[in-house]
């Protein structure tokens, strides 16, 4: 006879087999989701550095979307889209956003030997095209001009 009863179960062959394919899938699927798991929050280690760099760089706009990612804060990201697209949508905001990125980049681009050139023919050319901005002044037209400005 080959079945054997265990606590009112008919151990037969099949049984066992099916037993243990059951044991061997559960084991992968933990093994699956536990590696899934890894590799979310190494993402999510990921998106921090990102984050303290972009805070770094004086990006906060973006580093609050880094942020929310990198805590699952979906809502937070969905109110940080939407706040954006508004500061986009407004000219005024618009420009505010395009002067700061403007003036943090500007050093840091103008430390670095490959883009100081390509900044420089930019200015030759905007020079070239509008002479009159980059006329010299005398000393009274330009003591003039500051007293009123500041009236």
């Amino acid at each position: 006879m080959t079945d054997m009863l265990l606590f009112g179960v008919t151990l037969t062959p099949t049984y066992l087999a099916m037993t243990a394919m059951g044991v061997v899938i559960a084991a992968l699927g933990a093994g699956y989701l536990f590696r899934k798991d890894t590799a979310i929050e190494g993402r999510r280690r990921e998106m921090i550095a990102l984050c303290a760099r972009l805070q770094g760089l004086g990006l906060e706009r973006l580093a609050g979307f880094a942020e929310c990612y990198a805590v699952g804060d979906y809502s937070g990201l969905y109110s940080e889209g939407k706040a954006l697209v508004k500061q986009v949508m407004d000219a005024d905001d618009a420009m505010g956003l395009l002067d700061k990125s403007f003036y943090i980049q500007l050093p840091k681009r103008l430390d670095r030997e490959g883009d100081r050139p390509k900044i420089l023919k930019v200015i030759e050319q905007y020079r070239a095209a509008h002479p009159e901005l980059f006329a010299e002044q005398p000393a009274s037209a330009a003591a003039t001009t500051t007293v009123t400005a500041a009236a």
